[in-house]
């Protein structure tokens, strides 16, 4: 979730290819949305989900470091773990490996990035199971790597501004898209989660006490 106030995606996003809609997203369009848009709150005041957030990020970072976004992720990240499936312009070799996409049951094309998309943040970086699965070992300390920044930033415990939540209301939160006690609360649906999670063989669990705090545990199961 992200809090600087930006849209879900940006109002001039109108893509020729309606099943392509970030690749023509240009600097032009980037610059012309941002010269007219207000920010609805302060930033910080709100969490939200926004794909052009995270795409705006990317791109400013691209502007910082002068690399691409790919480059930055191989600097810090892709390069040191040897994850040389994780890529975000993919060669036809890789292109042909995708996982085919359905869209309402019909199949769709997998999402292309152009060079000239800004917005590569959002969502731009594809990647294989067994890259994914050598993140996860690597972010579980199951396998021994370097000191890697990025590694240490992503692993480390993050806490909201929750007060806990009462044991009447705690059986709900894994039957309903439900947050209790706070306005900005994300409502990140629980239950979808859990769901999810049962079905490959494993539980999300949660413990709470009112006025102090929420603890959320994740059993995975070992493949």
């Amino acid at each position: 979730m992200l809090k600087a106030g930006f849209p879900r995606v940006p109002g001039n996003l109108k893509p020729a290819n309606p099943h392509q809609p970030y690749s023509d997203y240009d600097l032009a369009k980037l610059e012309s949305f941002l010269k007219g848009f207000q920010l609805p709150l302060e930033p910080d005041t709100k969490s939200d989900y926004s794909n052009f957030e995270a795409g705006l990020g990317g791109y400013g970072l691209e502007r910082l470091h002068k690399k691409t976004l790919e480059q930055l992720f191989r600097d810090a990240l892709l390069d040191k773990l040897y994850l040389n499936n994780t890529r975000v312009m993919l060669p036809p070799e890789q292109t042909s490996r995708l996982t085919p996409v359905l869209l309402s049951g019909d199949p769709a094309e997998p999402w292309q990035r152009q060079d000239k998309s800004v917005l590569q943040g959002a969502g731009a970086l594809r990647s294989t199971m067994q890259d994914m699965m050598t993140l996860l070992k690597t972010m579980m300390d199951l396998m021994v790597q370097d000191h890697m920044p990025m590694i240490a930033t992503a692993t480390k415990p993050t806490f909201d501004k929750g007060k806990g939540i009462p044991s009447a209301v705690l059986s709900e939160t894994l039957k309903e898209r439900l947050s209790f006690g706070k306005v900005e609360g994300n409502r990140f649906g629980v239950m979808s989660a859990r769901e999810k999670i049962i079905r490959r063989k494993g539980d999300l669990l949660i413990e709470s006490k009112e006025k102090y705090g929420t603890k959320v545990t994740l059993k995975l199961a070992i493949i």
